[in-house]
């Protein structure tokens, strides 16, 4: 009997992802809906507040957007869960500076916002550090 691995690609048998794995890569696709459309509601329409500050800041969210969506990919083609780690780290980063320039300006920090923000690519995570899907991964192309 020959093991599958020593087969050619396209007569292997096919190993159907876990629901968890298939669950990370929709939450992180909607996080990164979120997140992209939040650095367009920034950059291309002028911002969260009304006196035009410096929007440099701005492409945080946008490069959080981009790696989450990057990772769902990653994540449904069996390449890895790093990026998802990354793009975790960034949306943080952006929740972290929200509330930093809401206590600069005397405010309650936005803590729905952040919960919004920060739940499609933590909880992808989570999903994508499962034993199940760990395993399905490890068995990749």
């Amino acid at each position: 009997m020959t093991p599958p691995a020593a087969l050619p690609r396209h007569t292997r048998p096919v190993d159907p992802a876990p629901r968890a794995a298939l669950a990370a890569g929709v939450l992180a696709g909607l996080g990164a809906l979120v997140l992209l459309y939040l650095a367009f509601l920034v950059l291309a329409l002028g911002g969260l507040s009304a006196d035009g500050a410096e929007r440099s800041w701005a492409l945080l969210p946008l490069a959080a957007g981009v790696v989450t969506a990057l990772g769902c990919v990653r994540l449904l083609r069996r390449r890895g869960w790093g990026a998802l780690g990354v793009a975790c780290l960034l949306a943080a980063a952006f929740v972290a500076l929200l509330a930093a320039q809401a206590a600069d300006l005397g405010e309650d920090p936005p803590l729905g916002l952040a919960a919004v923000l920060l739940a499609g690519p933590v909880v992808a995570l989570a999903l994508a550090l499962t034993p199940p899907v760990r395993r399905w991964l490890a068995t990749g192309p």
